[in-house]
């Protein structure tokens, strides 16, 4: 019982982050730094769950995905060295998929492909660094909700590429007119992202000064 009411209040400390994060976005001048902002604060909400023994102790009982979350637990998540974005949508699985995309499907098996593309496309990383290594990452995702920018348009997958064993993922979608729905998961590192993002679509890498505006404090 007291391992459940800690693990309750680690969770709630998570969500009570997210949302004050969400809530003190203010205005939005720069939407590429909004969606880092947002990103950061999702790959640090990560972070707290791999590093809850009382999590992890409930949901893993594998020594080997206990490691590899403790390696994403050592990881600071707090300035990422580079950051890229990648519009996508329920098309790009089955450009990816090498399969011809449907000229119609309904509303609702549109809407269930884009709410899995992000993750789906992180899980190819994820795939090429061994099962145990997807296993880890899949207990240590994390979501949440944001306001939405008026200049929003399609979804976007934002890849905060940091030093160490991880890297983080996160997938904004648009289920309502005002919000943006963030789903994150921790990506294995590789010596040749260079290479490998490629393999995914035409990914953009934000300037420099994205990044700097995105660590200033929300207005």
């Amino acid at each position: 019982m007291k391992k459940i009411t800690r693990l309750l209040g680690c969770l709630t400390a998570c969500a009570l982050a997210a949302l004050c994060a969400a809530c003190g976005s203010g205005a939005v001048q720069n939407t590429d730094a909004y969606l880092v902002r947002q990103g950061i604060s999702m790959a640090e909400e990560m972070q707290q769950l791999a590093s809850n023994q009382e999590y992890l102790s409930l949901m893993s009982a594998s020594e080997e995905i206990d490691a590899l979350a403790e390696a994403a637990a050592q990881g600071d998540y707090s300035r990422p060295e580079a950051a890229f974005l990648l519009e996508t949508g329920y098309e790009t699985l089955f450009e990816l998929s090498m399969q011809p995309v449907p000229e119609e499907l309904p509303d609702g098996v549109i809407r269930q492909i884009e709410e899995r593309a992000g993750t789906a496309l992180a899980g190819t990383y994820n795939g090429m660094a061994g099962v145990a290594n997807v296993a880890a990452t899949s207990l240590l995702t994390a979501s949440g909700v944001c306001p939405a920018p008026q200049d929003w348009q399609a979804s976007q997958l934002l890849f905060l590429r940091y030093p160490g064993e991880y890297s983080a993922m996160i997938y904004f979608t648009q289920p309502g007119e005002d919000i943006l729905q963030c789903s994150a998961v921790f990506v294995r590192n590789f010596d040749d992202w260079g290479e490998l993002l490629p393999l995914t679509g035409d990914w953009q890498e934000l300037p420099a000064q994205t990044l700097e505006e995105a660590l200033q404090p929300a207005a």
